[in-house]
């Protein structure tokens, strides 16, 4: 019995100190003509075990450019990949709820989440608050907020509360209106489990960190302009280098979060402010315009969180 009860308490220990390292990555689309396939190879070159999608093109119940960049992961990691979208419940259509007008995002707003099912599970937790039926507690301009609950495949019991956020860059009053409603998302359940949200503000760092969030990543000195912390978003000048314009795109999370490795870009290492080169799929590009035409903004930026 003394026994059992030994190996009973060695088994709780070792659960109790499983960890697994998971690499998220966040990229906005911009909703541009581009391959899947292509969109894929990047997901796979950076090393992801999810990825925060933000402004892909995809209309319901085909998704069709999401099955093909599954289908791209799964033949290039040999995992099996999934994907959770907003393509269901994003506004195609205006709205009006009580006193508030909510905008239509077309098949282009829409947000999704791919994930490599070996090491994650993902459960869409957006009818739990109303999202499918425009009717719950949470409503966001174009409806295409995501919610999800995340946990390990090898440790069930190993969760957080995944958001992937596009907030829509229109007037001030309905930006504001949308990161308050974030904000109660978040306290909703930070308290109770941990809290990671991924995606384009379209705010600067420094007017985050004024809100009630508890961590917005965007400190590590990877590369750090003390005005808009990590620029992530391209400027759209003629340029012969990649120059960067702001910083909308951020890591936001709660204490019950361990991150391992800060924020930083895809695909870079270098500390200067002009990166010569940006790969994209099997193709480099060299200045911001090409890169801003072809691909999006937008530059895919990662977080490395212990689970």
């Amino acid at each position: 019995m003394r026994r059992v009860f030994i190996t009973l308490i060695a088994f709780a220990i070792a659960a109790s100190v499983f960890a697994e390292k998971v690499t998220l990555l966040s990229f906005n689309m911009g909703a541009r003509n581009r391959t899947a396939t292509e969109v894929a190879t990047m997901i796979f070159a950076s090393g992801a075990d999810i990825a925060f999608i933000q402004e892909i093109w995809v209309k319901s119940p085909q998704n069709t450019a999401l099955k093909t960049m599954t289908a791209q992961l799964q033949r290039d990691s040999g995992s099996d990949w999934d994907f959770v979208t907003t393509s269901a419940y994003c506004l195609t259509e205006p709205q009006t709820v009580g006193e508030e007008n909510y905008k239509t995002g077309g098949n282009g707003q829409n947000n999704a989440i791919l994930y490599n099912k070996q090491k994650l599970r993902l459960t869409d937790l957006a009818d739990d608050i109303g999202f499918t039926h425009f009717d719950g507690d949470y409503l966001f301009d174009k409806n295409t907020v995501q919610l999800v609950r995340v946990s390990l495949a090898a440790a069930p019991d190993h969760t957080a509360v995944g958001i992937n956020v596009h907030l829509p860059y229109t007037d001030k009053a309905h930006r504001a209106r949308d990161l308050r409603t974030l904000e109660r998302l978040y306290s909703r359940y930070k308290l109770r489990i941990g809290v990671i949200i991924a995606g384009d503000f379209n705010y600067h760092r420094k007017d985050l960190t004024t809100r009630n969030f508890d961590a917005v990543d965007g400190t590590e000195r990877w590369y750090s302009d003390r005005n808009v912390g990590i620029p992530t978003t391209l400027s759209s000048k003629a340029t012969d280098a990649v120059v960067f314009a702001n910083d909308y795109d951020h890591f936001i999370y709660s204490p019950g979060i361990t991150v391992t490795t800060e924020m930083h870009r895809a695909f870079s290492d270098t500390k200067e402010k002009v990166i010569p080169s940006i790969p994209f799929g099997t193709t480099t590009y060299t200045n911001s315009i090409d890169y801003h035409k072809a691909v999006s903004d937008h530059v895919p930026i990662m977080l490395v969180l212990e689970m």
